[in-house]
């Protein structure tokens, strides 16, 4: 009797799961009324993984500064709100869109229209990349409304977050692939270093990795929500990270992450943490240690 409703029970749930179209922890949470949002740590240097869906948005605070490196999709508004409001964020002293997919974008407007957002970083593009997004089309026109420094990616090399260095390694060329306009930025707080990517595939891989940045790090956000597009062998061992991020969606059409892109990391002994497994994810630093 108790075995067969336990089976209703959980039969109903995936039926709602199913009907809402839920696509991350937060909004499972946010189906059954226990959103909450990230858990703040007690750090002067921290990074939040939002767990937003098949999309992207992460908060690094130093010192009481708040960098956002994009802002989800649009569904998302109500999970990124709450980060915001839990984090107890009054201002962004810089957003950053890392390239401009809607994914990637979605809640900028929103987030803009009702925020102080001191600086705006975001790549120039080419005429002939053609973004037809309405969303794009609509961020362009509210940032011309506001009063927001307006920052093209490949104008800023480096700027401080607190004690945390910002740098931004890419991109340097122009490309049709929107993906492979992504800004891949190291950050740097004491010894410790986090590396984002955005979308950017192997053919940015491959250029950073003839160049001459340092890109060994401690935490790697992983390109492309884990696409086998991304994470090449010689990638992964020049960045060497102990600890990788991928942010993606429950059920999502792309098969994101890639089951091959998952074993090259478990190969590598590199810890693989999803933002659909483990929702919003954490990592602080005191600069020697991270958590």
């Amino acid at each position: 009797m108790a075995y067969a409703v336990i089976i209703t029970i959980i039969g109903v749930i995936v039926y709602i799961l199913d009907f809402t179209g839920v696509s991350s922890i937060s909004e499972i949470k946010n189906v059954f009324g226990a959103i909450d949002g990230v858990k703040p740590v007690d750090s002067d240097f921290a990074v939040y993984y939002l767990d937003a869906g098949q999309s992207d948005c992460t908060i690094v605070i130093c010192d009481d500064k708040v960098l956002m490196i994009d802002c989800g999709t649009y569904n998302q508004l109500n999970t990124i709100r709450q980060s915001i409001h839990t984090l107890e964020i009054d201002e962004i002293d810089y957003m950053l869109i890392t390239h401009q997919h809607d994914d990637h974008m979605g809640s900028a407007v929103d987030l803009i229209s009702n925020l102080t957002v001191k600086n705006f970083i975001m790549p120039r593009l080419a005429e002939s990349n053609n973004v037809t997004s309405k969303t794009y089309n609509v961020l362009i026109n509210t940032l011309n409304s506001k009063n927001i420094n307006k920052i093209p990616a490949q104008n800023c090399k480096s700027f401080m977050l607190g004690d945390a260095l910002v740098e931004i390694l890419s991109p340097v060329t122009q490309s049709n692939n929107l993906n492979n306009m992504s800004v891949v930025l190291k950050i740097t707080y004491g010894n410790t270093e986090f590396l984002f990517q955005g979308d950017a595939e192997s053919k940015i891989e491959n250029d950073l990795l003839r160049s001459d940045f340092d890109i060994d790090v401690d935490v790697l956000k992983v390109g492309h929500h884990g696409s086998k597009t991304s994470s090449t062998d010689k990638y992964l061992d020049a960045t060497s990270p102990q600890i990788a991020i991928f942010s993606s969606g429950y059920g999502n059409n792309y098969g994101h992450p890639n089951g091959m892109i998952l074993e090259r990391f478990e190969q590598k002994g590199i810890t693989a943490f999803s933002t659909f497994l483990n929702g919003d994810i954490t990592v602080s630093s005191d600069g020697k240690i991270i958590t």
